[in-house]
């Protein structure tokens, strides 16, 4: 079987189609694994540049949290944002947010690890059969976003290209602003509402840890 995709839900496919006896190979475009887990390296230190944090409320992926936290890969970080909108600043409760010290990447590093995970393949076609750019196999999991996955399934595939367009993504850009020294109130993480430009704004040194003064902003879909 062919899993395309390394991002979080790619790998914990591919991860429980081993557990269950299954062949799998994992193709993913990137360089790296991780999806939408992004985060980069600046001077040695990761920053998330994709999801800014993970919540947990299904029993069975708190049990593989508990496992992370034991092996130090993720931190209770916050239950509680600021957020900004026309009536001014108020603090928004919700559920605790979880971060990972390395960056949410290495969690998808982590689950990955003893996967057979090819990076930088592109998959250009999924035809009726099923085969993968011309190569045969015995069924295909597309773990991407729908828009994308539509775009690499065979016309004859028709209910599967519509099942995959009726989900809807909106694009942002992330910011990774790094200062000398930290020169703003704790706020952790700042929800943004009703403004042009920014989204969401999150204390990176808060989020990770280790108190570096650094911010990472993300846009509105404008």
């Amino acid at each position: 079987m062919i899993v395309v995709g390394a991002g979080i839900a790619g790998v914990a496919c591919a991860t429980e189609l081993v557990r269950a006896g299954v062949d799998v190979q994992v193709r993913e475009r990137g360089r790296v694994a991780g999806g939408r887990l992004a985060s980069r390296r600046f001077d040695g230190r990761p920053a998330d540049t994709g999801a800014a944090y993970l919540t947990v409320d299904d029993p069975d992926f708190a049990e593989v949290v508990r496992g992370w936290r034991a092996a130090g890969l993720v931190r209770e970080w916050t239950d509680t944002f600021v957020a900004y909108g026309p009536d001014g600043r108020r603090e928004v409760a919700g559920p605790t947010r979880w971060a990972a010290p390395r960056g949410l990447r290495s969690l998808v590093e982590e689950l990955a690890r003893d996967l057979p995970v090819s990076v930088d393949r592109l998959v250009m076609t999924v035809r009726p059969g099923p085969t993968v750019d011309g190569a045969g196999c015995a069924a295909v999991a597309l773990c991407m976003p729908g828009p994308q996955a539509a775009l690499l399934l065979d016309p004859e595939l028709a209910d599967a290209t519509r099942a995959a367009l009726q989900q809807r993504w909106s694009p942002t850009l992330s910011a990774v602003l790094r200062f000398p020294s930290r020169r703003w109130p704790d706020f952790r993480g700042a929800f943004v509402n009703d403004h042009p430009l920014l989204a969401l704004v999150c204390d990176d040194g808060d989020r990770r840890g280790d108190g570096a003064p650094v911010l990472v902003a993300h846009t509105t879909p404008e």
